[in-house]
């Protein structure tokens, strides 16, 4: 049983390098919540990153939870979506132009010469109707326009909820790959601290010289 002073050193080697990977995978598991957590449309969630035993813990929601509150809760689709709503209100409007165009008035007029007595009083009421016949086409335009901004809108909308889904899904599977990792790189430095160990009982047991 000799044993070269080579076989500690890269004993040693590898306890470090199994530490670096053990550093690197807490900090891809970190990288990997901020970026779910930005997905989601909130960057100051927060996830428990690891157990008293130091193994990264499960994501408490689902992926079809995480999905459904990206939808819910981003800023951007939230502001596609009032753009929707708001350009469908201005389809409305100018297909109401359409219409006729109904205004009324009313006016009193009283003339007392006396406080208490005499003078007359004069009212007029009436009402006026509107239809324009003949614009060039300026409102049918108008109508073209605006239920083009919806179409726009609502095809934004349906770009912006996939790009979504598919944002949580990857940033959820790198949160995954990141936990394995991490769970790869722990085993790999308890086996490694154990050979090390191995060889330090068998050089107090006299059985290495080195």
């Amino acid at each position: 049983g000799m044993a070269r002073v080579a076989d500690a050193m890269q004993a040693d080697v590898e306890l470090s390098q199994r530490q670096e990977d053990e550093a690197e995978a807490e900090a891809n598991a970190l990288m990997a919540h901020s970026d779910l957590a930005a997905t989601l449309g909130d960057p100051l969630k927060t996830f428990a990153l690891a157990l008293p035993s130091g193994t990264p813990g499960e994501v408490a929601q689902s992926l079809p939870m995480l999905r459904q509150q990206a939808l819910n809760n981003r800023p951007d689709l939230l502001a596609l979506r009032s753009r929707v709503v708001a350009a469908t209100e201005d389809v409305k409007a100018n297909r109401s132009a359409y219409g006729p165009r109904v205004t009324t008035f009313a006016n009193v007029q009283a003339d007392n010469p006396h406080l208490l007595a005499g003078g007359a009083t004069n009212w007029t009421a009436g009402g006026k109707i509107e239809w324009q016949v003949f614009d060039g086409g300026a409102r049918r335009a108008q109508v073209a326009e605006a239920s083009t901004e919806v179409l726009a809108a609502r095809a934004a909308v349906t770009q912006l909820e996939i790009q979504a889904t598919l944002q949580v899904e990857k940033a959820f599977y790198a949160r995954q790959t990141a936990q394995r990792k991490f769970a790869i790189s722990d085993a790999m430095l308890s086996k490694t601290r154990e050979s090390l160990r191995t060889v330090q009982d068998r050089y107090r047991a006299g059985l290495l010289t080195v």
